[in-house]
């Protein structure tokens, strides 16, 4: 498997997106309704699989499931009372046991100067 680079930048954006999507998912927000963002997982990668990209989204029973089922690419968390599988990988791709919930991309890598 050909391996490409991934600038801090875009590692960065990835992470504020998985941010996003727990603010987007979560079901803790305050009385007040303030907005907050927290981090749930994060992983840094220095290489990434060659083609395009896709986040894909997938639910499952268990945090160990998920842990079990993911990949070099993937992070798994429990998110407003679900358990998530984040993948980058290529489009059209699931896990065992995971249920798809979403497919984002395609994420196109910037190479590292």
């Amino acid at each position: 498997m050909k391996l490409r680079s991934l600038s801090l930048r875009h590692i960065g954006a990835l992470m504020i997106s998985l941010s996003a999507f727990a603010l987007m998912t979560s079901a803790a927000l305050s009385e007040e309704n303030k907005f907050f963002i927290k981090p749930v997982v994060e992983k840094k990668l220095t290489e990434l699989p060659s083609g395009p990209l896709y986040w894909r989204l997938e639910n499952f029973p268990t945090l160990k499931h998920a842990q079990d089922a993911a990949g070099p690419t993937s992070l798994a968390a429990e998110v407003a009372g679900k358990i998530w599988l984040f993948t980058l990988g290529p489009k059209d791709g699931s896990t065992r046991g995971g249920t798809k919930v979403a497919e984002i991309g395609p994420i196109v890598p910037q190479e590292m100067v």
